[in-house]
């Protein structure tokens, strides 16, 4: 997703001395690019043993953001059962990018669905979130203490829901703790599914990462006749946090010539061995 995945709102405001005006695709919000977004575009692909590395050129003035962007983005997968993601971008003027994916993982089985998502445990390596209104970060980051937010220790999904406030699912952008020494790698998540052994756990070097609970997926006929819908997946879309143009204090997402964008992702896969989760 990108060139800015996620939201922006207002979708006008000042960056680099000129004035932008990126473009609506969902209300009066800009979401994960726009109407022709990185996921909505054709790329040029080509295979180097373990890896597909995919080229796009975002022209001057795409969606309203400034200046062409020359984006990369490598999938690896390794043999320890990894699967690694490199996003790059080089740019030919001061812009905006914030590049992410829309990964949609069950670990119990993909067509497991909610029976299979919801009772699977969940960790994620982060002591604030951020706040929003209509979906938007407000600027406010708050403690996961005390709410269900608060995955820093292992918690079945379902049991953590009923703390939330709407009881629904998650779809909140969470601020990950980072270690105070390198590497910047760091881990993010963890989902484990009790009953098949299966777990997935996720590394990053970005400083947040939305997770999505499918909750507004509507239900549609998938492969092999599974039925996907509301809180069949999960996704851990690592990113800078949302909305940041509009917000000083956040991590900035400009990116200037000269000095590329990189960032990085791994989704680890493998099978617990007992019943510690």
């Amino acid at each position: 997703m990108g060139r800015v995945a996620n939201r922006i709102y207002p979708t006008e405001f000042e960056f680099n001395g000129q004035q932008i005006s990126v473009t609506k695709n969902v209300g009066e919000k800009h979401l994960h690019g726009g109407f022709r977004g990185f996921d909505k575009v054709i790329w040029d692909a080509t295979i180097e043993e373990d890896r597909v590395i995919m080229t796009y050129l975002s022209v001057d003035g795409e969606e309203g953001l400034p200046g062409a962007v020359i984006a990369t983005t490598i999938f690896q997968l390794t043999a320890d059962n990894k699967l690694v993601i490199i996003w790059k971008a080089t740019v030919t003027k001061p812009t905006l990018v914030n590049i992410s994916t829309h990964c949609y993982f069950n670990v119990a089985g993909h067509a497991s669905g909610s029976t299979g998502l919801l009772r699977q445990v969940l960790t994620i390596n982060a002591d604030k979130y951020a706040v929003l209104d209509d979906m938007v970060p407000t600027g406010e980051l708050r403690d996961v203490a005390g709410t269900g937010y608060d995955l820093r220790s292992p918690r079945k999904i379902s049991d953590a829901m009923v703390d939330l406030e709407t009881k629904d699912g998650y779809d909140i952008n969470y601020c990950l703790n980072k270690s105070p020494l390198p590497p910047t790698f760091n881990f993010a998540a963890r989902v484990t599914d009790p009953e098949t052994g299966r777990y997935m756990e996720v590394h990053t070097d970005q400083p947040g990462m939305q997770v999505y609970t499918s909750t507004t997926v509507p239900k549609f006929k998938a492969k092999r006749g599974a039925e996907y819908g509301k809180s069949c997946a999960i996704c851990f879309e690592t990113q800078k946090y949302p909305n940041a143009v509009h917000i000083k204090s956040f991590p900035s997402i400009a990116v200037q010539p000269g000095k590329d964008y990189l960032h990085l992702v791994t989704y680890s896969f493998g099978t617990i061995k007992d019943n510690n989760y």
